[in-house]
């Protein structure tokens, strides 16, 4: 968790400038930029730690040994909580969105549901995964993610029923994000399968500090091409940043 907490740190302190221009148009009733805002900021969570996630899922082991010591089961635990870390980092920016717009009653709401679900959903889970071979610890892991998941489902619901939300924005912008992800992810396995093997802790640090600026380009590159990363940030934030480059280069 400590690890993961990187993921959610950076997702949500993108999204943390969006939460007042949602009190600014909840306060006056602007209900389609409201809609707007509630998107930008999901897509938010989405295109920071959706790849950051997967990057540390595939270098789950070396990560762990990084920050702890080689563990049997430590990297799995790792790369399962990396990607529970982006249903999270989703639900506590919903939570939080609902706050501002004083929707308390849909925060108690899907946190009780999801809380329940997940107590409901533990054990059974993790005696399903040890009688079908996998790694039963990680049961717990999956029941958090389910639970958290449902809680999304009734925000997403409740959203649309109270404030006629509509999500289709996100279902484009998910859909390219993990697309660039996947292409990302196909590029850094070929890479690593043609480097040797590091056992050091030095050398492996090195290695994901290389392996992770390249992810960052390839991701950052495809997702500019593809016209996400200005649906996500926003096209003032995409032309500082070009602006910027422009002057240097001059």
């Amino acid at each position: 968790p400590k690890v993961c907490m990187i993921i959610n740190s950076i997702a949500v302190g993108m999204c943390i400038s969006i939460i007042p221009f949602i009190v600014s148009s909840f306060v006056n009733n602007d209900k389609k930029e409201l809609n707007q805002k509630f998107n930008q900021a999901i897509n938010t969570i989405l295109y920071i730690s959706i790849p950051l996630a997967l990057f540390i899922n595939a270098f789950g082991a070396s990560v762990y040994s990084i920050f702890y010591k080689d563990v049997e089961y430590g990297g799995v635990v790792l790369g399962v909580n990396a990607i529970l870390s982006i249903v999270f980092s989703v639900q506590m920016i919903m939570d939080m969105m609902l706050q501002s717009m004083k929707n308390y009653k849909l925060v108690y709401i899907n946190t009780a549901i999801g809380l329940i679900t997940n107590i409901i959903l533990d054990i059974p889970i993790i005696v399903f995964l040890n009688d079908m071979g996998f790694h039963p610890y990680i049961g717990t892991i999956i029941a958090s993610m389910i639970g958290q998941t449902v809680s999304i489902l009734i925000i997403f619901i409740g959203s649309k029923k109270k404030y006629g939300f509509e999500f289709k924005s996100i279902l484009k912008v998910l859909f390219q994000i993990l697309l660039s992800s996947s292409i990302m992810l196909f590029v850094i396995f070929m890479l690593k399968n043609l480097k040797p093997e590091f056992n050091g802790t030095l050398d492996k640090f090195i290695s994901l500090f290389i392996f992770g600026f390249i992810s960052i380009g390839i991701y950052v590159l495809i997702t500019y091409a593809l016209g996400t990363m200005k649906a996500v940030l926003g096209e003032d934030f995409i032309s500082n940043i070009t602006n910027k480059f422009k002057k240097k280069s001059t």
